[in-house]
């Protein structure tokens, strides 16, 4: 341990419980200096940023030399759009995608969460000088007891049950959801 203090950012005051532990800042401009981060969480915040490239950039610039950030991350394709709970809604252009949150009186926009997919988000992190280790296979594996719903159950259960390059494909495409480790590029 470093005995450095644990900290949590967020970009609306209003979520802000307590104030001696979290701090209000933008993900794309933390205030910290270079390598304050021994160990980050980023637990699906990446759609909620406009510019993914500049989101990684912060991310390593923040980095201590040996640091990680766990990184959670929604697919773009998951079957059920986790914000609004519609299926299919993050698969759509935007303006489709609206109309849609429209119909289903649930919002009025969909305009500011940018979903991607699994190859887009590791190539933007290794444009920025990060390397993102895929977890998620480890994840579903040891965590798998826990899933609450049956159908999450047995859709996770049957992706591992495929052999090897073909799981790591299909979890690639299919996941809902993938866990990363992030880290400088080309250090230990």
């Amino acid at each position: 341990l470093t005995g450095r203090p644990i900290v949590g950012f967020e970009l609306d005051r209003a979520f802000i419980e307590d104030s001696a532990r979290m701090a209000v800042a933008d993900l794309l401009e933390l205030p910290l200096r270079d390598g304050a981060i021994d160990f980050g969480i980023a637990n699906h915040v990446y759609e909620h940023v406009a510019d993914l490239g500049r989101f990684f950039a912060e991310l390593k610039r923040s980095l201590a030399p040996g640091g990680r950030v766990y990184l959670t991350a929604g697919n773009r394709y998951a079957p059920i759009e986790p914000h609004y709970r519609i299926p299919t809604l993050s698969w759509w252009p935007e303006p489709v995608a609206t109309r849609i949150l429209r119909w289903s009186g649930r919002g009025e926009r969909y305009d500011d969460i940018h979903f991607t997919t699994h190859g887009a988000l590791v190539r933007a992190a290794r444009r920025e000088g990060l390397e993102l280790e895929d977890l998620t296979e480890r994840v579903l594996q040891e965590q798998l007891h826990r899933y609450e719903s049956r159908s999450g159950h047995r859709l996770a259960r049957l992706a591992l049950g495929i052999p090897g390059p073909g799981r790591r494909r299909l979890l690639r495409l299919l996941s809902p959801q993938w866990f990363f480790l992030a880290r400088h590029r080309n250090r230990a």
